[in-house]
């Protein structure tokens, strides 16, 4: 399949249910309404601001995550570095730079800090659609291309699905975010990019539609974590992300 959604290892939801009773990095993800949980193929992405402070996947059957280096940088470090000799002396620095322990939410709040200096106006706005409205089921969508004729961007990337009624049931419905602001709206090359999305949608078709299908069920037996949905369950109201209750 070129293109898959969804957590279909079973052990894995075990694993996540067990790590969210605990004391952990997980826990205080679940607790926090302003991150974005995005399903991916065996793993998740937890979003701020459209960036990713944590990969989450299943290896040795032991829940993994990980975080990309710019995001352990302090945003909160200040003073000068002194250049002595052609090198920077970061005998001072060296403690305060890195974020190098979780710390419970305190720590969590830091690496969203430094991600957001990543972020944009674009992003920013997306992720306040995201966790404003219940409807949607993922952002960041990234669908391989290479294949697909006539489409420039051989990795192009959506910024919002959503699940939304219809009279013959419900569609999931794409949306790409542009600020008032962006040139491209002018220039016709959001409407060039719109094609793109369509005709890869359309090449694609059966393996979104089963991907999101899977993403939409409620997975059997993880107990406990059902205070926990794994997002988008059809008669639940906090589809989109995994949330507290």
């Amino acid at each position: 399949m070129i293109f898959r959604r969804g957590i279909r290892n079973e052990s894995f939801l075990k694993a996540l249910e067990a790590l969210a009773q605990q004391d952990s990095w997980w826990r205080d993800v679940l607790a926090d309404n302003s991150l974005i949980i995005g399903i991916r193929d065996e793993y998740l992405n937890v979003y701020w601001q459209g960036q990713s402070i944590f990969r989450v996947s299943f290896k040795a059957g032991t829940v993994t995550a990980s975080t990309h280096q710019k995001y352990l940088l302090n945003p909160g470090i200040k003073g000068q570095i002194s250049l002595i000799g052609g090198s920077f002396d970061l005998s001072k620095a060296a403690e305060t730079m890195l974020t190098r322990d979780y710390e419970g939410v305190t720590t969590l709040e830091r690496l969203k800090k430094a991600a957001a200096l990543y972020s944009g106006r674009e992003k920013e706005g997306v992720h306040e659609i995201a966790i404003s409205n219940p409807t949607i089921v993922d952002v960041e969508i990234a669908i391989n291309a290479a294949a697909v004729s006539d489409v420039l961007r051989k990795l192009p990337r959506m910024d919002v699905a959503s699940f939304e009624k219809a009279d013959t049931g419900v569609d999931l419905v794409f949306w790409e975010a542009k600020t008032f602001s962006n040139p491209e709206l002018e220039t016709g090359e959001v409407v060039k990019q719109v094609k793109e999305y369509r005709a890869v949608i359309a090449a694609h078709h059966a393996d979104i539609a089963e991907s999101y299908s899977c993403v939409a069920q409620e997975p059997p037996g993880y107990g406990k974590m059902e205070q926990w949905l794994p997002a988008h369950c059809p008669n639940d109201s906090r589809r989109g992300r995994w949330r507290q209750n």
